[in-house]
């Protein structure tokens, strides 16, 4: 098709191309006007007719000039034959040359476009089940697939998994020794996201760890390099698909007691289930028991948010679980959900869909023998549960609302959430404060301020995972730097009654809003006088006080 001048604006007489169009794509025109478009481009086809004459008597002399220079040899330069078939059955000889000096190589082609970070979720999710499953085993030394990890740790086809990195390590730390604390019965791997096999901070806290029989692997993605907290979601299928039995829980979750038990006698229960979820939910439980534990809520507490701190997954790679777990990872991979809440796919995908696209089936109750306890979940292929806020708790649960003394049972773990401010250092305090968290004696005296994080933690696994764990550098170094000279250690510890007078814990109600709590002030003070004595003769003695836990009758929020 005869194309318009690079200058000129007119269309081309069949009026299929104009210039409008950059790469020249064919444009469909309406044959019905034809006859009005025809006396408007007059002017342009006869441009078009004497440029085209002018152009191939130009085309046609240079060709027959090169022809005729082609025939007439020179005699410095001999003619380059071209060994190409003829019509005729006899080919074209040519001459012996001289080697022709080789070509300089063309350079390198430019490097490709940097990938997009969010690609087509089922080509994710087949790179990583490729990467799961690969037949090579151990990669590197030491590191092994996630199926050869779960095949060589899991303990009766069980396996209880987190998600730590660099940063946070001391809470990894912490989370495989109140495991170990308890006796859990399934294997404990740790993956480590953003770190590589040779990195310097990863070697010596995997060697610890090994050490300890746990399974130690580096996880890594474009997902969660971009944002570790959502990008997990997208190594989770991997460990399902292995067939074993998965407890999954963040690492600042600390475990009380050993959960595998409980989760047979709910798969035993609840033959449809796909997993179970800890919850936000502050209220009580209706206390229907499980022998001697708590059964899962009601269908309705899957309303509420669920929080993804933990997560139980009955063993068998069950197609829900399986469901659920690519639904996620496609939600995240659109509209640049993985950067907002990465508990966005349960609360909102799998119960009711993603904005103008809903589930036919929204959020509903799933009936088993138990009655109205699990809940239908995306379109009613995935069937959930909430587990007990008494026995899997925060620390607005466990702490302050203690609904497992209410229900009469022991707590499973304590999720490190639902404080003031959920900041390092807030979880820190609050997980000290109920005793699990692990410190060494030197946390008590001789350790600087820029070591209390990781120290109690990190001695416990080993002198290389403490030295790496609690070695300060650059600007943490700075903020965490000690502004006092280091303390000599304590000669002893210092503990007093803590109890309070019935009639001081009694809650009057306001009479008006804005009313002064007197009766709440009245109990502070009783427990501030207390503690001031208690820090004097701590003093005096050189010894550490150990601080009592503290009540109050007016929490505020």
């Amino acid at each position: 098709f005869p194309l318009a001048p690079l200058g000129g604006h007119c269309r081309s007489p069949n009026g299929m191309f104009r210039r409008s169009e950059p790469s020249y794509r064919p444009v469909p025109t309406n044959d019905g006007d034809r006859p009005a478009a025809q006396a408007r481009r007059g002017g342009c086809s006869l441009i078009y007719a004497l440029g085209l004459t002018l152009a191939g008597l130009v085309l046609g002399f240079a060709v027959r000039a090169s022809t005729r220079s082609a025939r007439v040899p020179d005699p410095k330069y001999p003619p380059v034959s071209v060994q190409r078939p003829l019509p005729s059955a006899t080919p074209v000889q040519s001459q012996p040359l001289p080697k022709p000096t080789p070509p300089t190589p063309p350079p390198p082609p430019p490097p490709p476009p940097p990938a997009r970070r969010h690609r087509e979720t089922a080509d994710m999710e087949m790179a990583m089940a490729a990467a799961s499953t690969s037949s090579a085993g151990c990669d590197a030394p030491d590191e092994c697939s996630v199926d050869a990890l779960v095949r060589r740790h899991a303990v009766d086809n069980t396996v209880i998994v987190t998600f730590g990195n660099a940063r946070q390590r001391h809470f990894t730390a912490n989370w495989v020794l109140t495991l170990q604390s308890v006796g859990v019965s399934a294997g404990i791997l740790v993956g480590m996201m953003n770190m590589q096999p040779s990195d310097p901070l990863y070697v010596p806290f995997a060697r610890a760890l090994r050490g300890r029989g746990v399974g130690v692997y580096t996880v890594n993605s474009p997902q969660v390099k971009q944002a570790p907290q959502g990008g997990r979601w997208f190594h989770v299928a991997p460990l399902l698909r292995t067939g074993a039995r998965l407890v999954l829980s963040d690492s600042d979750v600390v475990w009380l007691r050993d959960p595998v038990p409980y989760l047979r006698a709910l798969e035993a229960a609840h033959p449809k289930l796909d997993f179970a979820v800890s919850t936000d939910a502050q209220g009580g439980t209706d206390g229907r028991r499980l022998g001697d534990e708590l059964d899962v809520e009601k269908w309705r507490a899957c309303g509420t948010s669920m929080n993804i701190g933990i997560m139980l997954f009955p063993g068998g790679a069950r197609a829900g679980s399986l469901r659920a777990m690519s639904e996620a990872t496609e939600h995240l991979s659109i509209d640049n959900n993985l950067k907002r809440v990465d508990q966005g796919p349960m609360n909102y995908r799998w119960k009711y869909g993603y904005r103008d696209f809903k589930w036919p089936r929204p959020l509903f109750a799933e009936r088993d023998s138990s009655g109205q306890r699990l809940c239908g979940l995306v379109n009613g292929s995935v069937v959930g549960a909430v587990l007990p806020a008494a026995q899997f708790c925060n620390t607005l649960t466990h702490d302050v609302l203690r609904l497992w003394n209410a229900s009469a049972v022991r707590p499973f773990a304590l999720h490190a959430t639902w404080m003031r401010q959920q900041g390092e250092a807030w979880k820190l305090m609050r997980l000290r404060e109920a005793g699990v968290w692990y410190d060494s004696p030197r946390w008590y005296g001789q350790a600087s301020r820029g070591e209390e994080a990781a120290s109690g933690a990190a001695s416990s696994l080993g002198e290389d995972a403490a030295r790496w764990m609690i070695a300060p550098s650059g600007e943490h170094a700075a903020k965490h730097a000690p502004d006092r000279a280091e303390q000599q250690a304590a000669a002893g510890f210092v503990t007093y009654d803590a109890s309070v007078p019935a009639a001081l814990l009694e809650v009057p109600r306001l009479g008006a809003i804005g009313e002064v709590p007197l009766h709440h002030l009245r109990l502070m003070q009783w427990q501030l006088r207390r503690l001031r004595s208690a820090l004097f003769v701590s003093r005096l003695l050189r010894r550490a006080l150990v601080l009592p836990p503290t009540l109050c009758s007016c929490e505020l929020g």
